[in-house]
C-alpha cells in the first residue's frame, strides 16, 4: 500500500496535479518538434481533475487544456489541419468524460456518508448507554460509527471464526477449549 501512504502524504498538494500536468503538457509541446504531440498529458490532466477537484475545478481544467492545445497549435502553424480538429475534439470528449466521472465520484460519496451517518444513528438507538460508573469504578466510553458493513454490530469488525450464525441469525459461540463441561 505504498501508493495510499504516497496520497496521504501529498494531502492537499495532490490538487495541484492537473495544473502540473498541464505546464508538463506547454513544455513537451513547445520544446519538442511539431510533429511531437503532448495530447496524452492534457487528457492525464483533466482526468486527474475529475476525483481531485470539484465540478468548477474539473471544467476549468477541460477548458483550460482545450485552450492550451488551441494556443500550441495556433503556434505550430497548424490551424485548422485535420491533426487539430482531431486532438482537439479528443480533448474536448476526455474533459466530457471527466465530468461526468466528477459527479459519479461525488454521487457515490454521498451515497457512502448517507450509509455512515445510518449506522451511526442505528448504532446509537440500539446500543445502550454505557455505565458512567461501576461501585467505586468511573468510566469514560463512547461510541463511534461502524467502520465495516457486514461485522458484528457492536464491535464494527468482522465476526470472530469461533461464532457462528444459528438458523435465525442469533450468534452460537462455538465451545471455548478453555472451559471444561
Amino acid at each position: 500500500m505504498a501508493g495510499a501512504e504516497v496520497w496521504q502524504r501529498l494531502g492537499r498538494w495532490r490538487r495541484f496535479l492537473p495544473a502540473f500536468l498541464l505546464l508538463a503538457a506547454v513544455v513537451v509541446d513547445y520544446d519538442t518538434p511539431r510533429t511531437v504531440s503532448a495530447a496524452a498529458l492534457y487528457a492525464a490532466a483533466i482526468l486527474a481533475a475529475a476525483p481531485l477537484l470539484s465540478l468548477p475545478g474539473t471544467i476549468i481544467t477541460g477548458v483550460a487544456a482545450f485552450l492550451l492545445d488551441l494556443a500550441m497549435f495556433v503556434y505550430f502553424g497548424y490551424h485548422g489541419s485535420a491533426p487539430q480538429v482531431s486532438e482537439l475534439s479528443m480533448v474536448a470528449t476526455v474533459a466530457a468524460i471527466a465530468v461526468f466521472l466528477n459527479r459519479l465520484l461525488y454521487h457515490l460519496q454521498a451515497r457512502l456518508r448517507s450509509a455512515r451517518d445510518i449506522a451511526a444513528a442505528v448504532q446509537c438507538a440500539v446500543l445502550p448507554d454505557p455505565p458512567k460508573a461501576i461501585g467505586p469504578l468511573r468510566f469514560a466510553a463512547r461510541y463511534e460509527a461502524l467502520i465495516r458493513f457486514g461485522g458484528h454490530p457492536r464491535s464494527g469488525v468482522q465476526p470472530r471464526e469461533d461464532v457462528h450464525h444459528g438458523e435465525h441469525g442469533e450468534e452460537e459461540a462455538s465451545p471455548s477449549p478453555l472451559v471444561h463441561a
